[in-house]
């Protein structure tokens, strides 16, 4: 439906599912199912969001963290984002950002599995230890694509390497 209404900055890949107990013969079988990879960029949160990167620990000096947001409407530098409709920012990569144009065909199309919140509305929460820790660009974005965007911000690192250190 995405790829239908001309929707960039994603790729799609199938994704191997299977019930972990068939419990009944007239159990459904799963439908072929995939998961949407945002591969858009929105650049690296400015510092007047409140994120900056913090010295890693010394038994990790490879580390990437970065300190919590404290403006949620700063988090994103407009001048950085390529203009795609799905995209990411770092170090905030789990997080799934969309054009308005993207959240009101979710909502007209009632996309129940979609959470969609303004940026500027998030919320911290305060029970889990606060900042990031996202690790490599390769976890969230192709190869070519980490690489690409990475190797200039000096945020990339190859996947492999990254699980050696791990």
């Amino acid at each position: 439906m995405f790829g239908k209404q001309g929707f960039t900055g994603f790729e799609v890949h199938p994704v191997l599912a299977r019930w972990k107990r068939k419990t009944s013969p007239k159990m459904p079988e799963i439908p072929p199912l995939w998961e949407l990879i945002p591969i858009g960029w929105g650049g690296v949160a400015p510092e007047q969001s409140g994120i900056h990167r913090l010295p890693p620990p010394a038994e990790a000096p490879d580390a990437l963290r970065y300190s919590e947001y404290t403006d949620p409407s700063k988090l994103m530098d407009e001048s950085q984002w390529d203009g795609s409709d799905f995209f990411i920012f770092w170090p905030m990569p789990t997080y799934i950002h969309v054009t308005d144009r993207v959240a009101c065909f979710i909502r007209e199309h009632h996309m129940k599995t979609a959470v969609l919140e303004r940026v500027d509305k998030l919320t911290r929460n305060e029970r889990i230890t606060p900042g990031y820790t996202p690790g490599p660009l390769t976890w969230y974005l192709p190869e070519p694509r980490a690489r690409e965007i990475g190797e200039p911000l000096g945020i990339y690192r190859d996947s492999r390497t990254a699980a050696e250190e791990a």
